[in-house]
C-alpha cells in the first residue's frame, strides 16, 4: 500500500482499504492488512475530528472579534492602564518636595524608585514638603497633575543654606568625622533628661565640586534611606543644613515635632 506520507495519500489509502471496500477485495488482499488499515483509519478519523473541533473554534473566536462593537475591539488594542466604570484609578505612595525648577510646582519622588514627576503644586494644597501622600496622577495631558490624595505621614522637610550658628552637637560630630578620615558620621542627640529627642548626620566636605545640599534639595539624593534607619515613629521634623562656618552638610531628624527641640531647630533654621 502507500506509505502515510501525506492526508491525501496516506490516509486515503487506509480508509479505503479499512472501510469502504473491505468486501470486494477481502477475496484478494489478506485478512490482517485489511485489519491493519481499518485500525490505523480509526485513529486518523480520531485526529481528524479532533482538529475539526480545533478548528471550529478558531473560527468562532475570529468571528466574534470581528463582530464586536468597534469601540470593544480599540479597547483590546489600547496600550495603556484602563479603569473599569465605577472602580477608582489606583493610589501611588511619593514623598513630597519643593521643585528646583519653579516654585509653582512640587516634585514627588517614588521612596523605593526616587523616580522624580513635577506635578502643579496648585494639585497639591495644604500638602507641605516633606509630606508622604498616597496620590493619583492623570497623565491626559501635557503634563501629570495630580487628580485626588491622601496623607500618608506628616514628616516635614526644611532646607537652609549659609545656616548660621550650627549649634553644638552638629558642630562636636563634624569635626570628630574630620579628625577620624571618615566621610560621614553620626550622634544621636538627647535632651537634659537624657530621652532621645533626635538624631544628626554630618557629611563632611569632600574633593571635587559636588553639591550635596542641592541633591538633598533636589530630590537626587533621597532623604528616605536616612530616615529608614529611625527607630521613631513618624512624623519627623527633618533639617538639612548647609553651614556658613563649617565644611559640611548636616541632616538633622527630630523625633517628636511637637517636642521643644524641634521647636527650638525650627526657630532657629526655618526660612523666613
Amino acid at each position: 500500500m502507500f506509505p502515510d506520507v501525506g492526508l491525501g495519500v496516506g490516509w486515503g489509502d487506509d480508509l479505503t482499504f479499512g472501510l469502504l471496500v473491505r468486501r470486494p477485495v477481502l477475496g484478494t488482499v489478506p485478512v490482517d492488512v485489511v485489519a491493519e488499515h481499518r485500525a490505523v483509519a480509526r485513529e486518523n478519523a480520531a485526529v481528524v475530528g479532533g482538529l475539526a473541533i480545533v478548528a471550529l473554534g478558531v473560527l468562532a473566536a475570529l468571528a466574534a472579534w470581528g463582530w464586536a462593537p468597534s469601540d470593544r475591539r480599540a479597547e483590546r488594542r489600547t496600550d495603556g492602564p484602563t479603569h473599569l466604570p465605577g472602580v477608582a484609578p489606583p493610589m501611588d505612595e511619593y514623598r513630597v518636595l519643593t521643585s528646583p525648577r519653579a516654585d509653582d510646582e512640587r516634585l514627588l519622588l517614588d521612596p523605593d524608585t526616587a523616580d522624580p514627576t513635577y506635578v502643579p503644586a496648585a494639585s497639591l494644597d495644604g500638602v507641605e514638603p516633606g509630606n508622604r501622600i498616597r496620590a493619583t496622577l492623570d497623565w491626559t495631558g501635557d503634563e501629570p497633575r495630580v487628580t485626588d490624595h491622601e496623607l500618608v505621614e506628616a514628616t516635614r522637610f526644611h532646607f537652609r543654606r549659609d545656616a548660621t550658628p550650627l549649634f553644638e552637637a552638629a558642630a562636636d560630630c563634624w569635626q570628630e568625622t574630620v579628625t577620624s578620615g571618615e566621610a560621614m558620621g553620626s550622634r544621636l542627640l538627647r535632651n537634659t533628661d537624657s530621652d532621645p529627642v533626635g538624631v544628626v548626620y554630618v557629611f563632611a566636605e569632600q574633593a571635587g565640586a559636588r553639591d550635596l545640599f542641592g541633591e538633598f534639595a533636589g530630590g537626587t539624593k533621597p532623604l528616605d534611606p536616612l530616615l529608614d534607619g529611625v527607630t521613631a515613629d513618624p512624623p519627623h521634623e527633618v533639617f538639612v543644613l548647609d553651614p556658613a562656618d563649617h565644611r559640611c552638610v548636616v541632616v538633622c531628624v527630630a523625633f517628636d515635632p511637637d517636642r521643644r527641640f524641634a521647636e527650638t531647630m525650627r526657630d532657629t533654621y526655618r526660612r523666613v
